[in-house]
């Protein structure tokens, strides 16, 4: 598949991935704090009694990738197909 395919799914997916960003997170600070519970272990924020937080987080982020990998599959298929 042509590489510039891949440049164009690219710009079509980052407004979209911002829109639905924008929804789950809500702002910059709500991103990163999913991805400092995403990458943080489910022992150290059980253990620091934060684990509702972690699991609420690490769903809206894995939600998100799912969304953005999607798109990207679907536009795959939709031309390769």
């Amino acid at each position: 598949m042509n590489p510039l395919w891949w440049v164009l799914f690219t710009a079509l997916n980052v407004p979209i991935l911002l829109m639905v960003g924008r929804w789950l997170f809500e702002d910059l600070a709500g991103f990163l704090e999913a991805v400092k519970y995403t990458l943080m272990p489910d022992i150290v924020s059980m253990l620091r009694g934060e684990w509702q937080r972690d699991w609420e987080q690490s769903m809206r982020m894995a939600l998100w990738l799912a969304v953005g990998g999607g798109l990207y599959f679907g536009e795959y298929l939709l031309v390769a197909g």
